[in-house]
């Protein structure tokens, strides 16, 4: 059990340093865009899916 511990910390040390990003789950997520953007959402996992992104019809 003691050799699986220091494996597992030694293991976190080095994803800690070779991750790209770290994600924070939290209770709401956030998407910011411009006004005239519709479908801007995040999914659950904080996969953002550009597919669903229209610029608005409503030309001023």
């Amino acid at each position: 059990m003691a050799k699986r511990q220091a494996i597992l910390v030694e293991l976190q040390e080095v994803m800690s340093q070779d991750v790209p990003y770290i994600p924070l789950w939290q209770t709401k997520d956030y998407a910011f865009a411009q006004n005239d953007l519709n479908g801007v959402v995040i999914n659950p996992s904080q996969t953002f899916p550009f597919w669903t992104i229209k610029r608005s019809s409503n030309e001023q």
